[in-house]
C-alpha cells in the first residue's frame, strides 16, 4: 500500500491516494508514517492544504505519530495554499527530538513566507535557522531573497546576496543573482541591476536569458533605455561572454 500511495503521489492522483489510504484499515493494514507522509506530499503537489493538514491531525487517530517528512510536506502544502501563517505555526508547533525543526522544514516555511510576501518573516527565519544549529543553504537564502523581491525591498534582496551569503560561505546560483535582479529592477535600481550582472563572473554564476533580460528591464523601468540597448547588443552574440567595462557604465548619451 505505501508504494501504491507514494506512485499515486509522484503521478499527481491525491484523490486516489487518499483512498487507497483510507482502505488500508478494511484490509486489516494499519496505516504508518509512511503511507500518511505520502498521502500528505500528494495533497501538497495537488495544493490541498486543507486536506494535509487534515491527514497531519488524523495521526494521531491512527495512532501514527507524525515525523519532520510528514510536517515538513504539510507546512510545504501551507505555503503553496497561501497561508504563510499556518505554515510558521506548524513550524512552531514541532517539539521533541522527533519534531525538532530540520533544514528542510525551515525552508519550506521561508518559501511559504516567499509566496506570501512577508519578506520580514522570511528574514526573521532565516535568522534563526542558526538558532537552531542548522546551517541554511542555497535554498533558503533563494527563498528568502524572493520574499524581497516580491515585495520590491532591494536592499534586503541585495543584502542577502552579498553579505548573507558570504558570512555562511553558501554560493550563490543563477536563481539568487535573478530573484536579485527583479528586485532591483522593481525597486527602480537600475545601476544595481547592473553591478549585480556585472559580478556574476564573480560569483561564479554563469548568467542565462533570464538573468540578461531582467537587468534590460531594469534599465527601462529606469528611463535608461540607452544602457539596455547597450546590454542587449553585449549579451546577445554569446551569453557566456557578458560585459566587464560596459556594464554599470553608461554609454555617450545616456539618461542620467
Amino acid at each position: 500500500c505505501n508504494a501504491a500511495i507514494s506512485a499515486c503521489e509522484k503521478a499527481g492522483l491525491w484523490q486516489l491516494a487518499l483512498a487507497i489510504l483510507g482502505s488500508m484499515t478494511g484490509t486489516g493494514v494499519a496505516p504508518d508514517i509512511v503511507s500518511c507522509s505520502a498521502a500528505i506530499s500528494a495533497c501538497e503537489k495537488a495544493r490541498q492544504w486543507n486536506l494535509a493538514l487534515v491527514l497531519l491531525g488524523s495521526t494521531s487517530v491512527l495512532r501514527v505519530a507524525p515525523n519532520i517528512v510528514s510536517r515538513g510536506a504539510a507546512i510545504s502544502a501551507c505555503g503553496v495554499g497561501g497561508h504563510w501563517q499556518l505554515a510558521l505555526a506548524l513550524l512552531g508547533g514541532t517539539a521533541g527530538p522527533q519534531l525538532a525543526p530540520c533544514l528542510v522544514s525551515c525552508n519550506a516555511a521561508i518559501s511559504a513566507c516567499e509566496k506570501g510576501a512577508q519578506w520580514l518573516q522570511a528574514m526573521a527565519l532565516l535568522g534563526c535557522v542558526g538558532g537552531l544549529r542548522l546551517t541554511p543553504d542555497i535554498i533558503s537564502f533563494n527563498a528568502a531573497i524572493g520574499a524581497a523581491e516580491k515585495c520590491s525591498h532591494w536592499p534586503a534582496a541585495m543584502a542577502l546576496l552579498g553579505d548573507g551569503l558570504t558570512a555562511t560561505s553558501v554560493a550563490p546560483d543563477v536563481i539568487s543573482c535573478n530573484t536579485a535582479l527583479s528586485a532591483c529592477g522593481g525597486g527602480a535600481q537600475w545601476q544595481l541591476a547592473c553591478a549585480c550582472l556585472g559580478l556574476a563572473p564573480h560569483w561564479r554564476v554563469a548568467p542565462d536569458s533570464v538573468t540578461c533580460g531582467t537587468a534590460i528591464a531594469a534599465c527601462e523601468k529606469g528611463g535608461q533605455w540607452e544602457v539596455g540597448l547597450s546590454l542587449l547588443q553585449l549579451t546577445t552574440p554569446s551569453m557566456g561572454l557578458l560585459m566587464q567595462p560596459a556594464v554599470g557604465t553608461q554609454p555617450a548619451g545616456a539618461k542620467k
